[in-house]
């Protein structure tokens, strides 16, 4: 009788599930997802979803058909553990069925419905794209004007100047000073900063590409994939793996990615322009008139670099630390939906070794 009412639970349950996924964006003013996922993402997610039905339908068949044959082998052969074993098959197979059932409104609500209440009705997977190019054309112009500046300076402190009065050559200290002066005020600063504006441009590339391989690849290969591996017994693991690593990438990172983009990246990327715009002018000017002032002089290229050096460390913390945090937490995330979905810490044994035969 209990479990009579269970699956009459269940069964309503699943009745109201298909009945919201039907509507999950039909009804613009009922539903609570953002706009930008039902015009974009939950398009996408609907025609690779509808390429893989016919495969995953079958999994899921065969996985009722593996707990079927196993239920009956336990009343074959009068064992308890066998049966025990097939009923819990064919509540991993009644799970992996509600999964596909509703698959459109779970993504909807991990990928439209979670975003939505962090960042509203901003499209995290355009905006985190977004914030790392603008950042990575700011750090190439940037570079580009400490080039440019070194170019200039660069020569002028080489050239040697003798002046002779007759046959006699007069002493001169002055040039000299001034050329020292244009090498540790403009040439070092330069030559210590722009590797790490370097670094910094490999890593916003690196993160840019990672995300538009989720953004493409995370459900046609892990997430459709995954739930048909889930559907068998054999891969079991592997399929909650796969979800998991579908779910972390393409759900939790790229919302991440725009949260601490969005805090940092506006106010450094301003920094960054003007610092350019400046450093162009000053070096249009003339880089021994301009270069030789001591920093704090706003006509100096040395009171630029130190603008830069004092803007370095915001920069790391948002092309260095927040990646780094947001690739803890995505990994962090992997790592409890795959356990929950019997996926990362499954270890698959033999019937025998279970004690079951």
């Amino acid at each position: 009788m209990r479990l009579n009412k269970l699956y009459f639970i269940l069964l309503l349950i699943l009745l109201y599930i298909i009945n919201a996924q039907s509507n999950v964006c039909e009804s613009p003013e009922k539903t609570i997802l953002p706009s930008w996922y039902c015009s974009q993402v939950n398009t996408i997610v609907t025609n690779t979803w509808l390429t893989w039905y016919p495969i995953v339908i079958i999994a899921v068949f065969a996985s009722f058909s593996i707990g079927t044959i196993l239920f009956m082998l336990s009343f074959i052969l009068n064992n308890s553990k066998l049966r025990d074993f097939a009923i819990a098959e064919f509540y991993e197979a009644g799970a992996t069925a509600l999964i596909v059932i509703s698959f459109l409104f779970i993504m909807a609500l991990i990928f439209g419905g979670f975003p939505g209440l962090l960042i509203g009705n901003i499209d995290p997977y355009n905006t985190s794209l977004y914030y790392i190019n603008s950042t990575i054309n700011q750090t190439e112009t940037l570079i580009n004007s400490l080039y440019k500046v070194y170019v200039v300076a660069a020569p002028i402190t080489t050239l040697t100047l003798n002046v002779y009065v007759s046959a006699f050559k007069v002493p001169n200290s002055i040039f000299p000073i001034l050329f020292s002066l244009i090498n540790i005020f403009v040439l070092l600063p330069i030559e210590t900063i722009t590797p790490f504006l370097a670094d910094g441009l490999l890593l916003l590339n690196i993160e840019f590409y990672i995300i538009l391989f989720a953004m493409y690849f995370s459900i046609p290969l892990f997430i459709i994939p995954g739930v048909v591996f889930r559907s068998i017994l054999p891969t079991r693991h592997i399929g909650g793996l796969m979800i998991g690593i579908g779910i972390g990438l393409y759900g939790v990172m790229p919302v991440l990615f725009a949260l601490s983009y969005g805090i940092t990246t506006n106010g450094l990327a301003s920094t960054f322009s003007s610092i350019s715009s400046r450093l162009n002018t000053l070096t249009n000017e003339g880089v021994l008139n301009t270069g030789i002032n001591p920093p704090g002089n706003p006509n100096s290229i040395a009171t630029q670099l130190n603008a830069i050096s004092s803007s370095i460390g915001s920069y790391f913390l948002s092309v260095l630390f927040f990646p780094m945090l947001i690739y803890s937490i995505t990994y962090a995330t992997i790592i409890t939906i795959s356990d929950f979905l019997g996926g990362l810490y499954y270890k698959p044994r033999g019937l025998l070794s279970m004690g079951i035969i």
